[in-house]
């Protein structure tokens, strides 16, 4: 995982701490272990912590699809929100050498997720929520992929009463083939 990924998801683990999503913080960073979800004890009514089972076994077949593609070359707009940053929209190119140029919209500097944004950057990005997952009561963690397999978007929300800015996510717009 990339220096800048790392610093992105460092950021969004210290909000969830401050929100108070991780009483004991165990286990180490990596794949899950253990494909059990936390209790939904305490989370907004009607929760339903989706099986990480299936979230891994989406973000898997979206991977074997994106192999499968052979797309070398790619551009897209990377749309993210998180507390500390607010909204940003950087656009994205990845050239048949693997060689990533992020280039901001509007003058704003780019999210740390967009410095290392590639589609297999995403991944990684998708597989480090999820490992959040379980450990994490509460936590509603959700990505979507395109046919080709690319990531479209991940939303990952602390679902615990009267907690409303305990939410992170990025959207892929825009995704053009080259």
């Amino acid at each position: 995982m990339t220096r800048s990924l790392v610093v992105l998801l460092a950021r969004v683990v210290s909000t969830l701490i401050w929100l108070g999503a991780f009483p004991v913080l165990a286990g180490g960073a990596g794949a899950p272990t253990a494909l059990v979800a936390p209790s939904t004890q305490g989370c907004d009514v009607g929760f339903q912590q989706l099986s990480p089972a299936a979230l891994l076994a989406n973000l898997q077949a979206a991977r074997r699809r994106w192999r499968a593609a052979g797309l070398p070359a790619y551009h897209f707009t990377l749309n993210v929100f998180n507390v500390p940053e607010g909204l940003t929209r950087t656009d994205i190119t990845v050239n048949a050498q693997g060689h990533l140029r992020a280039v901001p919209h509007d003058g704003q500097p780019a999210s740390r997720l967009a410095l290392s944004a590639s589609v297999p950057g995403l991944f990684s990005s998708i597989q480090a929520s999820l490992s959040l997952v379980q450990r994490t009561a509460c936590l509603d963690v959700a990505a979507t992929y395109a046919t080709d397999g690319h990531p479209q978007g991940l939303s990952v929300s602390l679902r615990r009463p009267g907690i409303r800015d305990g939410e992170a996510f990025w959207t892929v717009t825009n995704f053009i083939r080259r």
